[in-house]
């Protein structure tokens, strides 16, 4: 179980620190992955010019407060990953320690879900009424179409 534990975290980790480097701002990749996104939301919605360039500023705000929570992310994963190293075989696990570890985990993803989620509430706020009911039928969880954009967080429901 340790073992599955550890390497799912691992995972998570290495794709963190492919996303983002150990510098404060999004990488070039993301860059492109939120131009892309943009000219994909353009496709489909038919933005402006405004709001092409109100999107690309929302987004990237979010990238860039992500890239330090993902840095704080990456080193609260080390130290679990320590502590549960630490554990000798047939010891009982530091629950204190291993409560702290998951707590400080939980909290970073909660500022990653905030600052997605602020950047979505941003977007719907600059769509027109058509554009909103466009995006809510592609969002629709029944669609059988994969999200092409996973990565990004949209708390909105199709019934909003």
């Amino acid at each position: 179980m340790k073992k599955i534990i550890t390497t799912c975290l691992l995972a998570s980790a290495l794709s963190t620190s492919l996303m983002f480097g150990a510098n404060a701002g999004p990488t070039s990749a993301v860059k492109r992955q939120i131009t892309a996104r943009v000219k994909f939301l353009t496709i489909l919605l038919g933005l402006n010019a405004n709001q092409r360039a109100e999107a690309a500023t929302f987004f990237m705000a979010a990238a860039t407060a992500n890239a330090p929570v993902l840095s704080n992310l990456q080193a609260a994963l080390q130290t679990l990953r320590n502590d549960m190293a630490a554990t000798l075989p047939g010891a009982a696990p530091d629950t204190n320690k291993l409560q702290a570890d998951t707590s400080a985990i939980g909290a970073l993803e909660g500022q990653l879900a905030y600052n997605n989620a602020y950047a979505e509430e941003q977007f719907w706020s600059i769509l027109t009424s058509d554009q909103q009911n466009k995006f809510r039928a592609y969002e629709d969880p029944g669609d059988p179409n994969p999200d092409p954009n996973p990565g990004v967080n949209d708390f909105r429901g199709s019934d909003q």
